[in-house]
């Protein structure tokens, strides 16, 4: 079996239990770690780090780190687990394992930065060193091309790019199948080339929640144009009214924002506004929302105000910081919420006392849906079930009246005033018992309530 060259570090824990282990004099040249427990390379990590931390201007002082190290350092690992066997500690002699608590350590005694099992800020360092890459892919290949080529349910079109499969997963797979003789096999040869590092933080996904109001009726709730070469309108839309001033407050790289469903462009959101959330992607300032208390609630009625101050077709109620488990509760069990509509509709025959009270009593009702004609080009053709659970109609004059009605979420309002052709059954003008569902017509639509609550209380 070939010897097996390693650092001074790497080689006092590993010999022990491998008598073909040398001592290499340089620190990149042990095949273990590739020169990642080379003490020198600890101070460029801070300073870099520090580096990064000032340059793109976070706050706190706490952090978790995270360690990539390259595949082809991976990949001889775990054939020294292998050779190792019940030998082999995870904990104690992994590079990947060991170099953390190291680094942690110096960040401890040099860094005003602290270390921590639990923060939204991650220091991930990324080590590189492609020196053997073609050479192990050509390994891989000739033993075990079967396993290596293995796309799974990945699907590519034309020539497979061989680095894209050399992971560190297929990696681990494919070792763990290899036999202890071809393991032994294995020649180990030593980098010549320390290895290159980054280091970059990064802030986990942080969300807002509120409701919003919207006022317009030409005002899209996201970017929104209705051709490709017609460009889109800048802050045209609720999302970038909302998102955008909240991205530059906690100088985030970006925003997405998600809504319990949407308004057509046309129609207004009323009474106590539509459920949503902002999630801010990498934001550099956020440690003012970890305390407790006056100073959160300041930060958050800041945040309404600069929304409700710049905009008049937009408003938002009171605010609250949520995780991404209460936030995706806007699109859970979307068909079992209601919606209270109010509309006011045309009809071409007179609306008599009779025929509300015979709409009123018929509720509540089921109807069916086929995709309506506005949006088949852009969704499936199918026969949607939903409640009407309550209407009422108010009537303005003979002809044009107001219609009231709670429905379950899902339900195409529009269609069911004036039947799209027949696709809706029943609609209002069957519900009136008019003979045909022809001339009736909606005029102006608002959204008075979403049955959901939201932002979530603790």
């Amino acid at each position: 079996m070939p010897p097996i060259p390693l650092c001074s570090s790497c080689f006092d824990v590993i010999s022990p239990h491998h008598a073909d282990s040398t001592k290499e004099a340089e620190w990149h040249s042990c095949v273990l770690c590739f020169g990642l427990m080379d003490p020198a390379l600890y101070e460029s990590v801070i300073a870099d780090a520090k580096t990064a931390y000032e340059r793109d201007g976070f706050d706190g002082d706490s952090f978790v780190m995270a360690v990539n190290v390259p595949v082809s350092q991976h990949f001889r690992e775990q054939i020294v687990a292998k050779l190792l066997g019940s030998n082999w500690c995870e904990k104690t002699m992994s590079p990947k394992s060991r170099l953390p608590f190291v680094l942690m350590g110096r960040f401890r005694q040099h860094s005003s930065l602290r270390p921590s099992l639990n923060a939204d800020l991650t220091l991930t360092v990324t080590f590189e060193n492609d020196e053997f890459t073609e050479r192990d892919i050509d390994y891989l290949l000739c033993h075990y091309s079967r396993a290596f080529m293995n796309t799974g349910k990945k699907r590519f079109d034309g020539p497979v790019d061989h680095r894209v499969l050399f992971t560190k997963v297929k990696v681990q797979t494919i070792v763990d199948m290899m036999p202890l003789e071809k393991a032994k096999g294995f020649n180990f040869v030593s980098p010549s080339l320390p290895t290159s590092f980054s280091a970059r933080f990064e802030r986990d996904q942080v969300y807002i929640a509120g409701r919003y109001c919207k006022y317009s009726r030409s005002l899209p709730q996201s970017p929104w144009t209705p051709n490709r070469e017609t460009p889109k309108i800048p802050m045209n839309s609720v999302s970038e009214q909302i998102g955008t001033h909240w991205q530059k407050f906690f100088k985030a790289d970006s925003f997405k924002f998600i809504a319990s469903g949407r308004e057509d462009i046309d129609v207004r959101m009323l009474g106590t506004g539509r459920p949503f959330a902002v999630c801010l992607i990498n934001a550099k300032k956020w440690a003012c929302m970890h305390r407790r208390g006056a100073d959160k609630d300041a930060v958050l009625v800041e945040c309404q105000k600069m929304v409700n101050s710049a905009h008049l077709d937009v408003e938002i109620g009171p605010l609250a910081t949520v995780n991404l488990k209460e936030t995706q509760m806007l699109n859970v069990g979307q068909e079992e919420k209601k919606k209270v509509y109010s509309a006011l509709c045309y009809s071409h025959l007179p609306i008599t006392d009779e025929a509300i009270k015979k709409l009123e009593a018929a509720m509540p009702v089921e109807i069916s849906q086929l995709t309506p004609l506005r949006v088949l080009f852009r969704r499936p053709l199918l026969d949607r079930k939903r409640t009407i659970h309550a209407a009422r109609i108010l009537p303005v004059d003979d002809h044009y009246f107001h219609l009231q009605v709670e429905t379950q979420a899902g339900t195409y309002v529009k269609e069911f005033v004036h039947s799209d052709f027949g696709r809706t059954r029943p609609s209002v003008g069957t519900l009136l018992g008019f003979p045909t569902t022809d001339g009736m017509s909606i005029l102006e639509l608002d959204v008075l309530g979403v049955d959901m609550a939201w932002p979530p209380t603790r």
